[in-house]
């Protein structure tokens, strides 16, 4: 990416010197262009980056009992996680302990009879 910011900084330098208007305007307007769809590019790749990375996440999840976990590098499993949240906004919720039961909260659904393992701890993991 430096090297494509040098290029634009070298040609805003010609751009000075071209002896027609017209020519220096559409000129301009070549590189306002370029950089535009610098911007573009680099805000693709991050969103790229970010799916790739949601995508791993929703690789490592392991239903177990009824509910999902979600598996981590040393094997543990954490969760379980809310099957709401995770079906309609595909963002990973660790169900928090609550009276006996499982608790969502961001959602707010209540999980009778499901064990959650986190307890008084809001864990949400998107990516």
């Amino acid at each position: 990416m430096a090297d494509i910011l040098s290029m634009v900084s070298d040609a805003r330098e010609v751009v000075k010197t071209v002896a027609s208007v017209d020519d220096r305007i559409k000129l301009a307007a070549a590189l306002d262009s370029v950089s535009e769809l610098q911007e573009k590019n680099y805000k693709l790749k991050h969103k790229v980056k970010k799916l790739k990375k949601r995508l791993a996440a929703m690789k490592r999840m392991e239903s177990y009992g009824g509910a999902y976990y979600v598996l981590e590098d040393d094997g543990r499993k954490v969760g379980p996680v809310c099957p709401l949240c995770y079906q309609q906004k595909r963002v990973i919720v660790i169900l928090e302990r609550e009276r006996g039961s499982g608790h969502c909260p961001c959602c707010r659904t209540r999980y009778p009879g499901i064990k959650a393992s986190v307890e008084g701890y809001k864990q949400v993991i998107s990516y």
